[in-house]
């Protein structure tokens, strides 16, 4: 079974980590199509977000969630700019393996995924 999973919730939001949870458990016996960050969301790939040691740094999970199982993260290029993620004067403030596209993109993949899931 194959799942496009959407991620709305911002990092230090328990939706966040639970999707997290979600990926990694897929993967276990489905393929995942595509995990697109939207809205907030989007702040699950900033790179810049501070690493507390009492705290799950979540940009740093879904970094080593791409590298180990080869899943494409998409952050919405609207949602990026609303919110700063994606900056034309900044370079580099989105995790390694993080791609911008637009909401068709997201259309695209969860049209051929067998399930959907959103977390907000």
């Amino acid at each position: 079974m194959k799942f496009a999973i959407c991620i709305q919730a911002p990092p230090y939001s328990p939706s966040a980590y639970s999707g997290y949870q979600f990926a990694l458990s897929c993967l276990k016996k489905h393929d995942i199509s595509t995990i697109f960050f939207y809205g907030e969301g989007v702040f699950n790939t900033c790179n810049v977000a501070e690493k507390r040691p009492d705290e799950i740094h979540m940009p740093s999970l879904w970094q080593e969630l791409n590298q180990c199982h080869k899943v494409p993260l998409i952050l919405c290029s609207t949602a990026g700019f609303k919110y700063g993620v994606i900056s034309q004067e900044v370079d580099g403030l989105t995790i390694d393996g993080a791609e911008i596209a637009g909401l068709g993109e997201w259309v695209a993949q969860s049209s051929s995924a067998d399930k959907v899931v959103v977390f907000k």
